[in-house]
């Protein structure tokens, strides 16, 4: 497993920030897809001055979609019909869906346990305790 830590998950979003700030794309909001989308979308939205949408129903071409990760791209796929642009922190080597932007190569299908991510194995009342 691997394990990301806030700082390194901060500098990942600043490197997708960076990327994404200095193409030549323009946008007019960001999605940011459950759940660990939506953090990547605080970010991002701060970085490049954009609106963060919260609703599916408002993405257009002009939305950038982010996620934290494109594992199987299943979910990311579902985006093609509106012709956004994509970025992610990881992708997959396996991934059947690339998105346009993207920070760093997840070799070996290893799980990453991104750090506003609680263990598997807990509970909801394991984590209110």
């Amino acid at each position: 497993m691997r394990i990301v830590e806030w700082n390194e998950y901060d500098g990942m979003i600043k490197k997708l920030g960076k990327k994404l700030k200095f193409s030549k794309e323009k946008f007019k909001n960001v999605y940011g897809v459950p759940r660990g989308g939506l953090v990547v979308a605080v970010g991002i939205s701060h970085i490049l001055n954009i609106p963060m949408i919260m609703n599916i129903s408002d993405v257009t071409k002009d939305t950038l979609i982010v996620d934290d990760i494109s594992d199987s791209g299943g979910t990311l796929k579902k985006f093609n019909k509106h012709r956004s642009i994509v970025g992610t922190l990881f992708i997959d080597q396996d991934t059947e869906y690339i998105p346009d932007f993207w920070v760093e190569l997840n070799v070996g299908k290893e799980w990453i346990k991104f750090p506003y991510e609680t263990g598997e194995e807990d509970t909801v009342s394991q984590v209110v305790e």
